[in-house]
């Protein structure tokens, strides 16, 4: 904590116990002229809690809230639909090839193709 937070800090303290003092002598008091005066010393008290607060913040780096706008997310690509498998049945057994594999059915029943 840098000396500048340490005084903000400490004239929070100070404008808490000056509120608290006000509040409990504007209770206490009949007169209306000295209630008027009080009621807006803790006014400008409270005005003043208010700011340390918001130097407070401002000290220590953080953006006011609502003023940094989230990043957008970027959007998913929708998925395109693929084709149904086809199932390639072969003469001699019942196994099957997804098309993806370069295998045909010839007529004598062997395959042949590009398979490693």
């Amino acid at each position: 904590m840098n000396k500048a937070q340490r005084q903000a800090l400490h004239l929070q303290s100070l404008a808490l116990k000056s509120a608290e003092t006000l509040s409990a002598d504007l209770q206490e008091t009949k007169d209306k002229e000295l209630r008027t005066k009080q009621a807006q010393a803790l006014s400008a008290v409270i005005r003043a809690y208010d700011a340390l607060e918001d130097r407070k913040r401002i000290l220590s780096g953080k953006p006011m809230p609502g003023s940094l706008r989230p990043v957008a997310k970027p959007k998913k690509s929708k998925r395109t639909s693929q084709s149904p498998i086809e199932l390639v049945e072969f003469k001699d057994s019942k196994e099957s090839l997804l098309p993806g594999e370069p295998q045909k059915i010839e007529e004598g029943g062997g395959t042949t193709g590009g398979g490693v």
